[in-house]
């Protein structure tokens, strides 16, 4: 993955070379750690300065990421694939202090186990790519080019230029659920806007496979074939047990998908190229509340880094407490 991202990134710079300028690249995730806090954006990306915080979430998905496109790719059975997960897994977890019942864990180790997309995957089944490369020239001035740059994690053809495009979640589905859909899936769209003009092929449909949970089909008590869905993996044997399940017809792999309408696609496009003027003009890059959940758990400069207005943000008040809790002992 990371050398298919080099050669971008050097075909496109070498590009704007020749044309007398420079190239600045963007990302979503680039311009979605500004959503989430432009401080952060700017301490990030302005300042540079790096960090060795990490979030268990972000590295429990791209391991994740790598294994599904590996089965595909190698051909990996049941059994190595569930030999790499688990191995890799407890180090992530006593890495970042975690207990091996830690919950996402059992999810997805049934994922791996029993999803049926990987047992698909497994057979070389299908005309599917992964990480498929996407981008578009956001700005070009005088002197530089910016690139919007993106992978998607899997393309399905489908025939006759048509295909549909995947995103893979290991998130809870409460951010895609409700008022929220609509923000989430903006990533989605413009992955779809950039893939149709770039490959000149027609999208049909953006979806998402969300690895933590399934849908599950059985036969009531009068018959009757039932579904219920959004069930953690981790809570099947639980969930049949409560509802007195003794005839199930299937455990499917969670999918949301949803038609691709090209005007919202170029909508979000638009969108795109507003944010990243409003990033371009903030002179500001204003912190977060100092009390947010986000600043204690997933922003990476919750060590002690930043400083918003002088104040420490509740994650470093969050490692004071424990510092001065270890001293006293």
């Amino acid at each position: 993955m990371e050398e298919r991202k080099k050669i971008i990134y050097d075909n496109l710079r070498e590009g704007a070379k020749l044309r007398g300028k420079y190239a600045e690249f963007v990302s979503f995730s680039k311009l979605d750690k500004y959503k989430q806090c432009p401080h952060m954006y700017k301490l990030m990306y302005k300042d540079k300065i790096k960090t060795d915080m990490r979030s268990p979430y972000g590295v429990i998905g791209t391991l994740t990421h790598d294994l599904t496109e590996n089965t595909f790719k190698s051909k990996l059975n049941q059994g190595d694939r569930c030999k790499i997960f688990n191995d890799e897994m407890k180090k992530i977890c006593e890495s970042f202090e975690l207990g091996h019942d830690f919950p996402l864990f059992k999810s997805l180790k049934h994922y791996f186990q029993k999803s049926k997309l990987l047992s698909y995957l497994e057979k070389g089944l299908g005309n599917i790519e992964f990480e498929v490369p996407v981008y578009f020239k956001l700005k070009d001035t005088e002197k530089k080019e910016v690139w919007f740059v993106g992978f998607i994690d899997m393309v399905v053809h489908k025939g006759n230029d048509i295909v549909e495009i995947y995103d893979f979640k290991t998130s809870n589905k409460s951010s895609y659920t409700g008022s929220k859909l609509d923000e989430a899936l903006y990533q989605l769209y413009i992955y779809a806007y950039a893939y149709g003009r770039q490959y000149k092929k027609t999208v049909t449909n953006i979806a998402y496979l969300f690895l933590k949970y399934v849908d599950i089909h059985f036969k009531n008590d009068k018959g009757r074939n039932t579904k219920n869905s959004w069930i953690e993996r981790k809570d099947i044997k639980e969930f049949v047990l409560e509802k007195g399940i003794d005839n199930i017809i299937s455990v499917e792999d969670k999918v949301m998908k949803i038609e691709y309408l090209d005007d919202e696609g170029i909508s979000r496009h638009n969108d795109i190229i507003d944010l990243y003027t409003t990033i371009a003009n903030d002179d500001k890059y204003e912190g977060k509340d100092e009390k947010d959940y986000f600043c204690s758990t997933f922003c990476e400069y919750r060590n002690g880094i930043c400083t918003w207005e002088g104040k420490q943000c509740v994650g470093n008040e969050m490692l004071n407490i424990i510092n001065s809790m270890l001293t006293n002992k």
